[in-house]
Order: structure tokens, then C-alpha cells, then sequence
């Protein structure tokens, strides 16, 4: 961690000094494939990764003058996470007559909640290419249970509970205001979530 610390500062110089121009807000969507911890995929019987997909939102205050602050972002954002079930329960599901009877299979999902703050800069050479970290929180709620089944039998994961993670990324430009953000998430603490690699589409 310090010497990846020690490489952002270092890196920060060969940045443009210059106001983050996308806007004082964003949104978009987001989709990051991420690895299960193995402890984690014993223990909860689950795939070795899941798939997140999302919506997020970023303000920048890029009307300061300071340094610091005109680079720097917050993201707010929700994912629907699903895993593979290694380890799946069926259970008898009555439709909505009362009289339409099936045995439906559990499957492993549930939400996560993220909050991320960081800073962000121009690459000198390349106007439309910026790149930055993020640190970030992640609340997740994910559970084994059937689905659209609000009687059904439930099991909470809680190997993934919450997580603080380290976030590098580099931002580009597609085409007429609307932006991609490739990124990588590293998980600092036991969050069942090891390493995971994302895509970002900002309008």
C-alpha cells in the first residue's frame, strides 16, 4: 500500500494542470466482473466470480483553483450482483392463480452500495485521456434464495458484507460527451471480493 502511494504521488506531475471538463456531474452505468476470494468461494460454496451491473453518479468541483480540488471526484453508486450457485437449493414455488405448482432452483444475488472519492487528471500529451484513483466503501447485501420469491427460504451470505478498495483507473473520451472509465478495484480487507475490472459508460 505505501509503495503504491508513493507511485501515485510520484506520478501526479507529468499531469495537465488543468479543470476537470466533463462537467460539475455525471452519471452512467457500470459493469465490473469481480473474483471471489477462495476462502470465500469454499466457505459460501459460490463461482469464482460475480458480475455487477449498475448505475453511478460523480460530481467533480472543477471551478477551484486549488489543485487538489479541481481534480478531485466523489461517485456515489448501485450495483444488482449475481454469483454462481456452487451450492443450490430447490423449493416448491406456488404462481400467482394458487393452483400453478413448480420447483424453482436458489440462486446466489443481491445488491451492493458504494461510495468512492479520489482525484483525476489530464495525461499531457492526450486531451481526452485522464487518469486517477478512487478509494472507495461498498456495502454489500447478497444471499442465496429463490427468485421473485418473497416466502422462499434464505441464506445470508455474509462473507460479503463490506469492503474498502483502491480503485485506479484511466477515463477516455468515445464520442460527443459520452465517456468510457477503465478501471480496476483492489480489496483491501476480507470482503469476499478479491480483485475486480470494470467498465464505466458516462453520458
Amino acid at each position: 500500500m505505501k509503495r503504491l502511494m508513493i507511485f501515485i504521488i510520484f506520478i501526479l506531475p507529468f499531469f495537465k494542470v488543468s479543470a476537470y471538463e466533463i462537467g460539475l456531474s455525471d452519471y452512467g452505468f457500470n459493469y465490473q466482473l469481480l473474483q471471489v476470494d477462495k476462502h470465500t468461494k469454499t466457505e459460501m460454496q459460490v463461482g469464482d466470480f460475480a458480475h455487477a451491473l449498475g448505475l453511478y453518479f460523480t460530481y467533480t468541483p472543477y471551478k477551484y483553483t486549488n489543485y487538489i480540488y479541481k481534480h478531485w471526484q466523489s461517485t456515489i453508486g448501485g450495483d444488482f450482483v449475481y454469483i454462481s450457485d456452487e451450492s443450490p437449493f430447490s423449493q416448491s414455488v406456488t404462481g400467482k392463480n394458487n393452483s400453478d405448482v413448480s420447483n424453482k432452483s436458489s440462486k446466489v444475488m443481491g445488491y451492493s452500495v458504494y461510495l468512492e472519492t479520489g482525484l483525476s487528471a489530464y495525461v499531457k500529451g492526450f486531451d481526452s485521456l485522464r487518469a486517477g484513483f478512487m478509494l472507495g466503501y461498498k456495502y454489500n447485501n447478497i444471499d442465496r434464495t429463490i427468485f421473485k420469491c418473497s416466502d422462499c427460504n434464505k441464506q445470508d451470505l455474509n462473507r460479503f458484507s463490506h469492503a474498502i478498495y483502491l480503485k485506479p483507473f484511466i477515463a477516455f473520451n468515445i464520442f460527443n460527451g459520452i465517456y468510457g472509465q477503465l478501471y480496476l478495484s483492489h480489496y483491501f480487507e476480507s470482503s469476499g471480493f478479491k480483485h475486480g475490472l470494470g467498465l464505466q459508460i458516462t453520458f
